[in-house]
C-alpha cells in the first residue's frame, strides 16, 4: 500500500503549488521555470498513481529486473479507474497548465520571446506535440528528470522519455493515447519537421511505443537560446560567423550606404563583382548592421564532392 506520509505530503505539496501566487504575464527564464515545475509535479503525480495501482511492488527493490506474477495479474486487468482525490489533482494539472498558457499568451502580447511558444507557431503544433518538446527538454537542463524517468519506467537504463510515457503523462485516457500515437508517425509535425528524433535502446526493431525521444540538437539550441549547430552533411562545406565590420568602415557613397540600412533585414540581395570586388566585406557589414550570423558556403568544394 502508499504510505500515508507520502499521500498526505504529496497533497500538500499539490495545494500549496494550486495557491501560489499567479501573475498575469511571465518572463522567457520564467516562462521556461513555470513549464518545468508543472512537469514536476506532473510526473509525481504519475508516481502516485503506479503507487496506488501496484501497492508495495511499486517499491520493489528488485523492480524492472523481473516480472512478479502479482504484477502480471494486475497488467492482465483493465486500466483500474483514478481513485477521486488523484483524478481531482490530474484536473488541477489541466487547470494549472491552462494558466501557464494564459500567461504565455499575455507574455507574447507583450512582446517577450519564448522560444517553446515561438515553435510551436512556427510548426503549427499542438497543446501535446508542444509538451512532448517539454518533455524532451527537460533531462537536457536538468539530469534530475534522467532518473525521474527511469524511475517512472521501471528501468535505470531508460533515462530518456519514451513514446509510451509521453502518452501516459499527457492523455487522460486510453482512447486519447491511441489517437494521438499518429503524432509520432514521420509524417506529422514533430517528425517531418525534425523537431525530435526516435531513437532505439538495443532492441532491435521496437515498437513504436518503446523508442526513445531525443530533440534534434538544432532545436535544442534554440530552446537554449544558443547558436544552432551546423547539420553534419553540410559542415565540411560551410562557414558560419558573426561578423564585426561595420557599414561605416566600407569606402560606399553616403546615399548607398543609407538605401542598404533602410533595406533591413529580410531582403534578398545579389552581390555582382569578381574576386576583390568587396561582395564578402559589403555580406558582413550587412549582417553585422542586423547582428545576425553569416553562412559561408564554398559553392566550389560543394559541386567536387
Amino acid at each position: 500500500m502508499v504510505s500515508l506520509k507520502k499521500v498526505e505530503r504529496y497533497h500538500e505539496v499539490m495545494a500549496t503549488l494550486r495557491t501560489a501566487d499567479q501573475r498575469a504575464s511571465i518572463g522567457r527564464t520564467e516562462h521556461l521555470e513555470a513549464a518545468l515545475s508543472w512537469l514536476r509535479r506532473l510526473l509525481l503525480w504519475h508516481i502516485a498513481w503506479t503507487r496506488h495501482t501496484y501497492g508495495s511492488l511499486a517499491d520493489d527493490s528488485y523492480r524492472g529486473l523481473y516480472v512478479p506474477s502479482a504484477e502480471v495479474d494486475i497488467l492482465g486487468e483493465d486500466e483500474p479507474a483514478l481513485p477521486p482525490e488523484l483524478a481531482s489533482e490530474r484536473d488541477a494539472l489541466a487547470a494549472q497548465r491552462d494558466e501557464i498558457e494564459v500567461q504565455t499568451v499575455a507574455a507574447e502580447r507583450a512582446g517577450v520571446d519564448l522560444p517553446l511558444r515561438r515553435l510551436a507557431r512556427w510548426f503549427e503544433l499542438s497543446p501535446f506535440e508542444a509538451d512532448v518538446l517539454l518533455l524532451a527538454l527537460a533531462p537536457e537542463l536538468d539530469l534530475r528528470f534522467e532518473r525521474i524517468y527511469a524511475y517512472i519506467q521501471d528501468d535505470v537504463s531508460r533515462r530518456r522519455p519514451s513514446v509510451e510515457l509521453a502518452l501516459r503523462l499527457l492523455c487522460p485516457s486510453p482512447a486519447a493515447r491511441m489517437q494521438r500515437q499518429a503524432l509520432f508517425e514521420h509524417d506529422a509535425p514533430l517528425l517531418r519537421h525534425r523537431l525530435v528524433q526516435l531513437f532505439e535502446d538495443g532492441q532491435r526493431r521496437p515498437p513504436l511505443l518503446a523508442r526513445f525521444i531525443k530533440l534534434d540538437e538544432r532545436i535544442l539550441a534554440e530552446l537554449r537560446g544558443g547558436p544552432a549547430p551546423i547539420d553534419p552533411p553540410i559542415a565540411p562545406f560551410v562557414t558560419l560567423s558573426m561578423p564585426v565590420r561595420s557599414l561605416e568602415s566600407l569606402v560606399l557613397p553616403a546615399e548607398l550606404r543609407e538605401r542598404l540600412r533602410r533595406t533591413g533585414g529580410g531582403a534578398v540581395l545579389a552581390l555582382q563583382g569578381g574576386p576583390g570586388s568587396g561582395r564578402r566585406a559589403l555580406a558582413e557589414a550587412l549582417c553585422a548592421e542586423e547582428g545576425a550570423p553569416l553562412l559561408s558556403v564554398d559553392v566550389a568544394r560543394l559541386a567536387d564532392r
